[in-house]
């Protein structure tokens, strides 16, 4: 468990499921795990690295980066590969995040996820949004009101305890203009 906004961030896949169209809808789930904010509830096209990355590129340079990402085993984000590295793993890992797994088979380990799921898909996908606008709608409103509910915060107000910090970790990878580390030299 993290002790501070912005040290560990959770990662997830709610699963998938087909919208009113027929579409698939693959919902990938970022949140911070000592604050409880969702920083991203996005649909990706294929639940892969080429499609999650710029999900995560976005966020690093919304919110900068954390310490450490919190998944499960699954790919995109570990491998059966040595180490159990990814692309996705190896490319956090050189912006200097460490990947961290929970163990196989142990949701209850990464349990504040995936409660959040559970809400997730009663109050949005219960039943489907007609197409995935629409059912991304639902999660754009999810967040906002998930975080208010959650930490007590509009969305955007959490992370300002931690701002000086959070934007010391931006990516430069990310093209964000920020890249000063929390040292204040640059990255």
């Amino acid at each position: 468990m993290s002790n501070e906004p912005n040290a560990v961030w959770t990662v997830d896949f709610k699963g998938w499921f087909r919208t009113g169209d027929g579409s698939r809808c693959d919902p990938l789930t970022l949140s911070d795990s000592f604050s409880r904010y969702l920083l991203r509830c996005q649909t990706v096209a294929r639940p892969d690295h080429d499609h999650v990355q710029p999900v995560f590129e976005e966020a690093f340079c919304e919110f900068g980066r954390p310490w450490a990402i919190r998944s499960d085993n699954g790919p995109p984000f570990a491998s059966t590969a040595a180490g159990g590295l990814s692309a996705l793993s190896v490319w956090w890992i050189k912006l200097d995040i460490a990947p961290e797994r929970i163990e196989p088979a142990k949701p209850q380990q990464n349990g504040r996820h995936e409660r959040m799921h559970r809400t997730l898909r009663h109050d949005t996908a219960k039943p489907p949004a007609a197409s995935l606008a629409e059912q991304q709608a639902r999660f754009d409103a999810f967040c906002r009101i998930y975080t208010l509910r959650s930490t007590g915060h509009r969305r955007g107000a959490i992370h300002a305890s931690c701002t000086s910090r959070c934007m010391a970790r931006t990516a430069r990878s990310a093209g964000c203009a920020r890249t000063a580390r929390s040292s204040g030299t640059a990255s």
